[in-house]
């Protein structure tokens, strides 16, 4: 199923961009974001995060016996990732103390991590009870 194909790509994406951002943070060169404030970036988080939990059930039933719902949820709960994984570097990088800067990254790429996972069972499900 070619949504999943590209939902699994762009979590694979944002895990890298992660992992860059946590590489950066431990040799302490996570430059700070000056275009936003860290009250925006923490709003971006939290609305993508919210809207990411919203999917979890609706993708997990497609793929449980929905098919042809499957593509367009698996897409939804990806475009979720994008601006979760900009904010959350985003919010790290003005976060003084690199170990509270990890603890957002890891925390991010856990979630990214997590959702990668149910996409591909979602995949191989897909649709089939």
């Amino acid at each position: 199923m070619r949504e999943c194909d590209d939902a699994i790509d762009v979590l694979n994406s944002c895990i890298r961009e992660v992992d860059q951002a946590s590489l950066a943070a431990i040799s302490q060169q996570l430059s700070p974001r000056e275009d936003i404030s860290q009250e925006a970036l923490q709003e971006q988080m939290m609305t993508s995060v919210h809207e990411i939990s919203n999917l979890i059930e609706p993708v997990a039933l497609a793929a449980h016996s929905e098919a042809s719902q499957l593509g367009h949820k698996v897409s939804q709960m990806a475009r979720y990732f994008e601006p979760l994984i900009m904010a959350a570097i985003g919010t790290a990088s003005k976060i003084l103390s690199s170990q509270q800067q990890m603890a957002v990254l890891d925390q991010t790429k856990t979630l990214a991590e997590s959702a990668l996972q149910m996409l591909y069972t979602a995949k191989e499900a897909g649709g089939n009870p």
